[in-house]
C-alpha cells in the first residue's frame, strides 16, 4: 500500500514522527518511511517509492523516525565517466609521487653533504674531459695520417696513374673515423651540459630536503585529503612541454617553499617548509590513454579538507590552485619558460 503525506511544497517541514503516525493509521503497519522530492520540488513522505523515483535521492527513516540512511541520486553516465577519469589521474599521480620520493631517498643516502655532490660532479666531468682529450689526440694522429695518404694519392695522379682502390678506401675510412671522433666529442659536450644541469637541480633539491628536515633518506610525507583540483589538457608533446614550463613558472611560490620535481619532469610537489603534512600542491603530467596528448592534473591537498579551502594553512597555494587554469590560458605569464629549480646561482 502506498500512502502519500504532504503534497504541498512546504511538506518537508512536517516531522517524520507525525508522518509515521499518519502512515500507521492508514496502513496499519510500517516497516520504513521514505522522504523524496518529485520533479516539481514537492517533498513526499511515503512507505513505498514510485518506480520512477527509485534512482532519485531519498532519506529513509525507521519506525522511531530516526534516519536510517541517506541515498544519493543515481549518477549520470557522464558523472560516472568523470569519476573514473579522476581516479585514473590520481592513481598515476601517486605513482609519480612514489618515484619522486624514491629519487629523493637515493639522493640523500648517496650524498651526506654538498661537498659530496661537488666531488661526484668533478669526477663525472673529469671522466668526460679524459674521453674528449683521447678523441682529440686520436683526431690529431689520424689527420696526420690522412695528410700522408692524400700525399701518396697525389703522387699517383702526378705520375699519370690511377689512385689504387685500397688507397682510396683507406682515405675514406680515415675521413669517416675522424668525423666519428668529432661527433663523439660533441656527444660528450652535450653530456657535460646535461650533467651540470642535473647537478644544479640535485643541489637545489638536496638543500630543500635538508631544510625540510629530511635526513638519511627518511622522508616524512603522508597523503592529505584533496580540496580542489584542475585539469588542463594538451594535444601533443610540444604543447604539453610548453604548458608544463608555464605551469612551473606560475606555481613557483618563492622562498619558504619546497619545490621538487622528478628527473623526468612529470610530477611537481610544492609545500611550505615545515608544513608539508598540513598543505601541499601537486602537479602531474598524465598521458592520455590514447593518442599523443596528456593532462596536467593539479591538486591542492590540505590537512583539514573537510572544513574547506578556508582552513588550508597555505593561502598562497590556495590562490595558485584557484587561478591555475586562467593563468595557463593567459598569453602573458611571468618568467615564462624559466625553470625555478635552477634559478639559484652556485
Amino acid at each position: 500500500m502506498r500512502t502519500q503525506v504532504g503534497s504541498q511544497k512546504h511538506a518537508k517541514h512536517i516531522a517524520p514522527l507525525l508522518c509515521i503516525a499518519l502512515l500507521k493509521v492508514s496502513s496499519g503497519s510500517l516497516a520504513a518511511l521514505y522522504r523524496w522530492t518529485d520533479d516539481d520540488g514537492i517533498v513526499h513522505y511515503t512507505d513505498t517509492l514510485p518506480p520512477d523515483f527509485v534512482g532519485k535521492a531519498r532519506t529513509e527513516f525507521n519506525e522511531q523516525g530516526l534516519v536510517i540512511r541517506k541515498v544519493p541520486r543515481a549518477k549520470t553516465p557522464e558523472e560516472i565517466r568523470q569519476e573514473q577519469e579522476l581516479k585514473r589521474l590520481r592513481t598515476h599521480q601517486e605513482r609519480l609521487l612514489g618515484r619522486l620520493w624514491a629519487e629523493n631517498r637515493v639522493l640523500l643516502r648517496t650524498f651526506r653533504s654538498e661537498a659530496d655532490l661537488l666531488r661526484a660532479l668533478d669526477e663525472k666531468l673529469d671522466t668526460i674531459d679524459l674521453i674528449v682529450q683521447v678523441n682529440k689526440n686520436n683526431i690529431h694522429r689520424q689527420e696526420a695520417w690522412l695528410e700522408d695518404l692524400r700525399s701518396q694519392a697525389a703522387d699517383f695522379e702526378r705520375a699519370g696513374k690511377p689512385v689504387p682502390p685500397h688507397l682510396r678506401s683507406l682515405i675514406q675510412k680515415t675521413k669517416d673515423s675522424i668525423r666519428a671522433k668529432y661527433q663523439a666529442i660533441a656527444k660528450q659536450e652535450r653530456k657535460r651540459k646535461a650533467i651540470q644541469a642535473r647537478f644544479q637541480k640535485d643541489l637545489k633539491r638536496f638543500r630543500q630536503l635538508q631544510a625540510a628536515g629530511s635526513k638519511g633518506g627518511q622522508l616524512i610525507y603522508r597523503p592529505l585529503e584533496p580540496i580542489l583540483h584542475e585539469i588542463v589538457s594538451c594535444k601533443d608533446r610540444r604543447e604539453c612541454d610548453r604548458l608544463w614550463q608555464q605551469a612551473k613558472a606560475y606555481l613557483y611560490p618563492g622562498e619558504g617553499f619546497e619545490f621538487q620535481t622528478d628527473k623526468s619532469e612529470n610530477v611537481l610537489f610544492i609545500a611550505p617548509f615545515g608544513k608539508r603534512k598540513k598543505a601541499n600542491l601537486i602537479l602531474a603530467r598524465v598521458p592520455d590513454q590514447q593518442g599523443q596528448g596528456a593532462s596536467l592534473f593539479l591538486e591542492l591537498r590540505c590537512q583539514q579538507a573537510a572544513q574547506g579551502k578556508q582552513s588550508c594553512e597555505s593561502p598562497e597555494l590556495v590562490a595558485r590552485a584557484e587561478h591555475f587554469r586562467k593563468a595557463l590560458d593567459s598569453a602573458t605569464l611571468p618568467n615564462q619558460g624559466s625553470d625555478p629549480l635552477v634559478r639559484e646561482e652556485i
